[in-house]
């Protein structure tokens, strides 16, 4: 438009296209009576393509590439994150570092074998080691007033909220995320009767908030 020409804003009228076409070819346009249709085409980066390339891996996935050293078997990687749900350990700390290529297996052909250990690969992301993680206001009002094991109801109560699903969004979720908090009943994350209690990295967190 002739303002942003006035503006100077841009070099010359009409010369996006042209740009474009410098770059990508006429295949990309598809031009019907009422839209116009631009498709381009990318290309992944991979480790391989470029050493310096980190992918994003999760707060759960970076906590376990910090404490895995040398071979770790599953029990003795939760037991040192505090963690005693194995399902919620498998789904959202193993099985990520997996897939992410952070971790690989001792005994690669046997992945159920009890003698299964985990390491580093050789492509795990550099990840600084967040001694004090960055956390949230609310999540740190959860970790002083968590007290043993409470429900939702006890816990909003406390916290003096009435919103559930703003307590859930701002408050559970992060504060599980970064494991500080376990449900009573992981195998019935949805049960009636369930509570939530601090991990051992929440217990630690708590008392350097207390100091």
């Amino acid at each position: 438009m002739r303002v942003f020409r006035d503006l100077d804003l841009v070099e010359q009228l009409g010369s996006g296209i042209p740009r474009i076409l410098e770059f990508y070819s006429r295949d990309c346009f598809t031009f019907s009576s009422n839209f116009l249709r631009m498709a381009f085409p990318t290309a992944e980066v991979t480790p391989q393509d470029n050493p310096s390339y980190a992918p994003q891996v999760s707060p759960q996935v970076e906590r376990l590439i910090v404490v895995l050293d040398g071979a770790m078997s599953r029990q003795e990687l939760q037991d040192t994150l505090g963690l005693k749900d194995r399902k919620n350990f498998i789904n959202n700390y193993i099985d990520p570092a997996l897939k992410a290529g952070a971790i690989e297996y001792t005994i690669p052909n046997k992945p159920n074998s009890k003698h299964q250990k985990y390491r580093l690969s050789d492509s795990t992301p550099q990840v600084t080691p967040r001694v004090t993680p960055q956390v949230t206001p609310q999540v740190e009002r959860l970790i002083v007033v968590l007290d043993g094991a409470m429900s939702r109801q006890e816990l909003q109560g406390v916290l003096d909220l009435a919103d559930r699903k703003s307590f859930s969004n701002n408050y559970i979720k992060p504060a599980m995320e970064y494991g500080f908090i376990e449900y009573t009943i992981p195998e019935k994350p949805n049960s009636s009767n369930q509570k939530y209690r601090l991990t051992e990295t929440g217990k630690t967190y708590k008392k350097s908030l207390m100091k």
